[in-house]
């Protein structure tokens, strides 16, 4: 289960909840988003070696998850839209899963967008990318100052 986005509105949440002792799972770069009475995510031991590298956010701040190191959790995923009956699963520029996914073999997005490196997390790469800070060099920040 990788690459995937989901948002649900009251009681539509996607529950993944896996029993590590039931076997090997992988859950990797997705955004799981839930706005209703459930947690959007659960698991029923303090963990497993197979999740890692998602985004998980509930908008009441609520979780019932046991994550991975690599984990985003309670941030916004920042979609383009998230209005039912006009949602927009796109990640606007500003989104903390852009560039913070895995790499698992996958080149391109649902939508043929080659992944960058590291991948966003989600099922679309941002073809923008994070905000790119220019290097600037030591003599050029002493000439801003003379």
């Amino acid at each position: 289960f990788f690459n995937n986005d989901q948002e649900a509105g009251p009681n539509g949440e996607l529950r993944i909840k896996p029993d590590p002792a039931a076997g090997s799972i992988t859950v990797m770069n997705n955004i799981l988003c839930g706005n209703g009475s459930n947690p959007p995510f659960e698991s029923v031991s303090s963990g497993w070696a197979g999740e890692d590298h998602n985004l998980i956010y509930h908008d009441d701040g609520s979780f019932d998850a046991f994550v991975g190191p690599n984990t985003i959790i309670g941030a916004d995923p920042e979609f383009v839209s998230a209005t039912p009956g006009s949602e927009d699963l796109h990640l606007q520029d500003t989104s903390p899963a852009i560039a913070a996914g895995a790499e698992l073999g996958v080149v391109a997005d649902i939508e043929g967008t080659l992944r960058g490196s590291p991948p966003d997390i989600g099922a679309y790469e941002n073809p923008n990318g994070p905000s790119a800070v220019e290097p600037v060099s030591w003599s050029t920040i002493k000439e801003m100052y003379r």
